[in-house]
């Protein structure tokens, strides 16, 4: 996985030349070198785990999300590029997120562009209306105080959408320009009984908001589901 910064010269975010000291195993120096740290180490341990021969570009900034005093976007992240039928075997006439779908076809399928881009909330920790009394976490050893969140948990979470944890079904229903994604054919609601790709887009709306009725459904997960429930 390759880091491309967003905020390269601006002075702020991953660029941020305010001093720090060292903080659970992050050697960062500066403010911007410890949230580079964190991105790096993140994408080294999701590295350490895929089966890719195709680099992931992940754009990277920080910007003034959602925050009110009590509440927050910490952070948003997804693919910058959707692909359907570029390679033999795949399901047919369905997206696929960018990093996926490289990974499949064996090379980068839109060279010269991030695959990825991921935002997190420059106003933690900094203005003070802005979930007051909490602040940004960036040791590596997951001993995040009570009153921090910790930087490296939102950044792993956010790179596994962009990676293709990301469904492209809209609020009403709707799939992304009429065409299924290989993320959501796996949904399956409970309550009707049905897959994503069997819903018509009434039913995907109301099914988006049935809580704990839906789930995910494939070959690894319900063999592993297995498992867990019966322990």
């Amino acid at each position: 996985l390759v880091l491309v910064s967003g905020d390269t010269g601006t002075g702020l975010g991953l660029d941020d030349p305010t001093p720090r000291a060292p903080v659970g195993q992050n050697p960062g120096k500066t403010l911007g070198d410890q949230r580079t740290k964190v991105y790096e180490f993140a994408m080294s341990l999701w590295g350490a785990v895929l089966e890719s021969d195709v680099p992931v570009y992940i754009g990277a900034s920080f910007q003034p999300l959602a925050c009110t005093p009590t509440s927050a976007v910490l952070g948003s992240a997804g693919t910058t590029n959707v692909f359907s039928d570029f390679a033999p075997g795949i399901e047919p006439d369905t997206w696929y997120a960018s990093a996926l779908a490289d990974s499949i076809a064996g090379t980068d399928l839109n060279p010269g562009f991030i695959d990825i881009n991921s935002r997190f909330n420059g106003d933690i920790g900094v203005n003070p209306d802005c979930l007051t009394g909490r602040t940004w976490y960036y040791g590596l050893d997951g001993n995040a105080p009570a009153d921090a969140i910790d930087f490296l948990d939102v950044v792993m979470h956010e790179i596994g959408h962009g990676l293709g944890v990301q469904g492209f079904t809209n609020s009403a229903g709707a799939f992304l320009a009429g065409v299924q994604d290989i993320y959501s054919i796996h949904a399956y609601d409970n309550t009707l009984a049905k897959s994503f790709a069997q819903m018509t887009n009434a039913e995907r709306a109301a099914s988006l908001i049935d809580t704990g009725k839906l789930v995910w459904t494939g070959e690894q997960v319900n063999q592993q589901a297995a498992l867990i429930l019966d322990n």
